[in-house]
Order: structure tokens, then sequence, then C-alpha cells
């Protein structure tokens, strides 16, 4: 008899921890998918705030080697929210569309595209994002999705205007 309890009480602890186990696994895996997102919006946010300050506070007294560093590190961030937001759409298409956030991901990942001056990707992620997911863009980002074509061409006809070519007939922005 004595084995017997003994046996039961050994199972009983065997399938306690394997229910922490799993319910420790599936928090981990959850987590990991989350902690994704959010590493790809750290990175977007750090860009676009060192963009803002770099553009509407300029350093009178920065000089041509930070100030080229400090353009680097704002790509650098764009090129790794990038990175970061589409391998989790590939990987979790479905759970971000299921939690709501395919709308908000698909706008970091166009608006990435964007500044990295990928606008033929940019355009057809903002495409994709109003076409397709349209009911999981929240307003801010709806409005940045339909504003996208407009911004890519004022990107390129800035660029127009500062190039030095002789050629400036601007076919792709009109």
């Amino acid at each position: 008899m004595r084995l017997k309890k003994r046996h039961r009480s050994s199972l009983i602890k065997y399938k306690i921890l394997a229910v922490i186990f799993v319910l420790a696994a599936c928090f981990a895996f959850g987590c990991s998918y989350i902690s994704k997102y959010s590493k790809a919006q750290d990175y977007f946010n750090a860009a676009a705030q060192a963009d803002m300050g770099r553009r509407f506070n300029p350093d009178p007294n920065i000089n041509s080697k930070n100030e080229l560093i400090a353009s680097n590190q704002i790509i650098s961030n764009y090129a790794l929210a990038y990175k970061s937001i589409t391998e989790l759409i590939e990987k979790n298409k479905s759970k971000l569309k299921k939690d709501r956030l395919l709308g908000n991901a698909l706008t970091i990942k166009a608006m990435s595209e964007w500044k990295l001056g990928n606008y033929v990707i940019a355009r057809e992620t903002a495409v994709e994002a109003l076409k397709e997911n349209k009911e999981q863009l929240f307003p801010r980002d709806l409005a940045l999705m339909t504003a996208m074509p407009g911004l890519i061409k004022t990107d390129q006809a800035y660029s127009h205007t500062m190039s030095n070519k002789s050629d400036k007939t601007y076919k792709d922005i009109k």
C-alpha cells in the first residue's frame, strides 16, 4: 500500500511539473512574439525621434563627422526596425491579425521602407495595408498609409531639386 501512495504522489508531482513546463513554454513563446514586436517598435521610434530631432532642432556646433555618425545611426535603426518587423510579419501574420496588430506592423514596415528609400516596396506595403488589412489600421496608421504615395513623391521631388543632374524631367513623380 505504501508503494502505491508513493507512486501516486510521484505521478502527481510529475504531472504538475509537466503542466508548469507546458505553461512556461507557452508563456515564453507568446512573450517572444510580443517582445519582437515591441523591439521593432523601439527601433523605429528611436530612428524617428533622432530623425525629427536632427531636422527640427539642429545643433549649430555639430561637425560633419558627427552629422555622418548621427545619419548612420538613424539609418541603422530604420533598417533594424524593417528587418525585425518583416521577419515578424512573415512568421506571425495570423497572430498579428488575431491580436489586431497587423495594421500597425504593416505601417512600421512601410514607414521604414520609405525612410530607407525603398519607395516601390513602401508603396506596395501601403497598398497591402489599405486593401487587405484596412480593418486592422488605427486612424493614424490609416492616414499614413493613405498619404504614403504623396510622401514618397515629396521625397523624390526634393531629391530631384537637390541633384545636379541636367535631366530634371521628374517622370517618376508626375
